[in-house]
């Protein structure tokens, strides 16, 4: 249910390499992920390639069911995930970036009206009353015991989905995160703002240590992993045309 996860390819954000996510998902047994970089979709074609490679040199190995969307940003501040159900879907948040980059927009607070995607916003960025049928609020764990969220979260429990980034895989690769971040910003690590950074938990771990995370609200893992089971990309990958 790690439909958050970043790589190298979020600039100055993840340290992820490809090689690494897949075999983090490996070793935790975990059978899919959506790879939500920031603000690109670069990185799919490489974990799909990946994917392949595995499938002929490991065939005893479990093939991993790969999802994509876009993590959407003005600089730091992380609006919404945007997760194709499809390929119409992965075409249309495509089109979305590209418009935004090429006029040098920032992107809307609330996310457009998009067909074929689902929509999570961070916890506390908009209403759960506001939402439409495709849209969705992911929770951190540390949030389960805010006022505002229980209270809400009893009136549209449909509506909320468990929500775990996966940024980097030790504590060492999170003290590399932030030196990435104090670049991006030009600033001492001793003067990055906790704002400007990751959650320090942003690690992939086996299904029953999540489970425990949410151990009082399993729901929002049910939801999560039904928020993951619609989205599948059917995409063939091609021989080099320079070979």
């Amino acid at each position: 249910m790690y439909f958050n996860c970043h790589t190298v390819f979020s600039f100055k954000y993840g340290t992820l390499s490809i090689e690494k996510l897949y075999a983090e998902a490996l070793r935790c047994g975990v059978q899919k992920i959506a790879l939500t970089e920031i603000n690109n979709t670069t990185s799919y074609i490489e974990l799909l390639r990946l994917r392949e490679e595995k499938k002929e040199t490991h065939p005893e190995l479990p093939l991993l069911d790969i999802a994509v969307g876009i993590e959407f940003r003005n600089g730091h501040d992380l609006l919404y995930i945007a997760l194709a159900k499809n390929n119409n879907g992965f075409e249309q948040i495509n089109r979305f970036l590209s418009y935004h980059n090429r006029e040098e927009k920032e992107f809307p607070v609330r996310a457009p009206e998009f067909e074929d995607v689902l929509i999570v916003y961070p916890f506390g960025k908009t209403e759960p009353e506001t939402l439409r049928e495709n849209e969705f609020i992911g929770v951190r764990s540390h949030q389960l015991t805010k006022r505002d969220f229980q209270t809400t979260y009893k009136i549209l429990p449909q509506k909320f989905v468990a929500w775990h980034p996966v940024t980097f895989q030790t504590k060492v690769d999170f003290n590399t995160h932030r030196l990435l971040r104090a670049i991006d910003k030009n600033l001492l690590l001793s003067k990055l703002p906790p704002h400007e950074q990751a959650q320090p938990d942003e690690m992939m771990m086996p299904e029953s240590g999540l489970k425990k995370n949410f151990v009082n609200f399993p729901e929002l893992i049910a939801n999560a992993n039904t928020l993951l089971s619609q989205c599948s990309i059917d995409f063939e990958l091609g021989t080099d045309k320079n070979k």
